[in-house]
């Protein structure tokens, strides 16, 4: 098994639903090489390994409908008659102790690699729109102080061209014509 290309299926194929990373049944089953069918038999003759949604969960009519629309691999769900269940990480691990073989718990370590990494990469794109939205407000913030000091400055300035109009209006215009002294010619 290559690993590289093992990796990017595995990228490829966590969606997320219900705010949690999950894979399709589908697309699990294909990845330790079993069919959809005996992937969810050994799941039900299992419910101990499998307590809650923590695990695994069934897609309702309305989120199945939502994946086949967003992804293509995920077209052959609208035949099917039942609703895709869901693997959470930890649902993929126990998933690998109930399949048994070598093959599985290789592909499980993959998959797992692929959560964690996207987990990381989830909190980091979340640490960076944390920090865009503080600057957006700090941002916003001297903007509003700006707009503020664009107002006084303003209004001060309305003052003094009122009152140089004032001054205008009241003060004589023209010139004054001075009588020329007889003795200076």
């Amino acid at each position: 098994m290559d690993y590289s290309i093992l990796k990017q299926q595995a990228e490829s194929k966590i969606l997320f639903i219900r705010d949690k990373e999950v894979m399709i049944d589908a697309d699990l089953a294909e990845m330790y090489g079993v069919l959809t069918g005996e992937l969810n038999r050994r799941i039900k003759k299992n419910p101990q390994r499998f307590p809650n949604d923590l695990y695994v969960f069934e897609l309702t009519n309305e989120e199945k409908n939502d994946v086949i629309n967003k992804y293509q691999h995920l077209e052959k769900l609208k035949f099917s008659s039942h609703n895709p269940k869901v693997f959470t990480e930890y649902g993929v691990i126990m998933a690998s102790t109930i399949l048994d073989s070598d093959a599985a718990i290789q592909v499980c370590h993959i998959i797992v690699d692929t959560f964690i990494q996207l987990r990381k990469s989830q909190k980091t794109v979340e640490e960076l729109k944390e920090e865009v939205a503080h600057l957006r407000n700090t941002i916003d913030e001297q903007a509003q102080q700006y707009a503020t000091h664009f107002q006084v400055v303003f209004r001060e300035i309305q003052k003094l061209k009122e009152q140089v109009e004032t001054k205008i209006d009241t003060q004589a215009v023209g010139f004054v014509l001075q009588e020329k002294n007889n003795e200076e010619e």
